[in-house]
């Protein structure tokens, strides 16, 4: 039996994570009413991955459940802010942008570390906005989605 690492261990096969079996992007463009960010518990960047553990504020009736462990491949940038003290309930909206006057900084395509050099192909980087907080990566996943 394989486990989903979400705040608990919640069986992958299980009707529980049935809306999961799609990336974190796809969930977003589905339904871009529908997913609001709760705040960032936890952060851990290795090997240019950003592993977010986030909670969610979501309609009754989603599958999603109200912890989720998002990694962000090849992270260039980010910056994680304290969540508003100002909002009372719902949480703002979590944003996903392929195109946005961020993402057109030349310095995004230099490898960390690398002296100057660029990857090459160039990423196709996007963006991942969470309330006060942002992600500028290649990919957004689920930890655990299955392959």
């Amino acid at each position: 039996m394989r486990f989903c690492n979400i705040a608990f261990p919640i069986p992958i096969d299980s009707c529980y994570l049935a809306g999961m079996n799609r990336d974190f992007v796809k969930i977003i463009q589905d339904d871009p009413y529908g997913v609001r960010i709760g705040g960032i518990r936890w952060a851990d960047m290795r090997h240019l991955t950003l592993r977010l553990l986030i909670t969610l504020h979501k309609h009754p009736k989603s599958q999603l459940p109200s912890h989720l462990t998002i990694l962000c491949m090849n992270a260039v940038e980010y910056s994680i802010r304290p969540k508003d003290r100002n909002t009372i309930e719902g949480g703002p909206l979590i944003e996903y942008y392929e195109d946005h006057k961020l993402l057109q900084d030349p310095v995004l395509q230099m490898i960390p570390g690398g002296d100057g050099e660029v990857f090459n192909p160039p990423l196709k980087l996007a963006l991942l906005m969470l309330d006060h907080s942002f992600v500028i990566a290649e990919k957004f996943e689920i930890e655990g989605n299955p392959p």
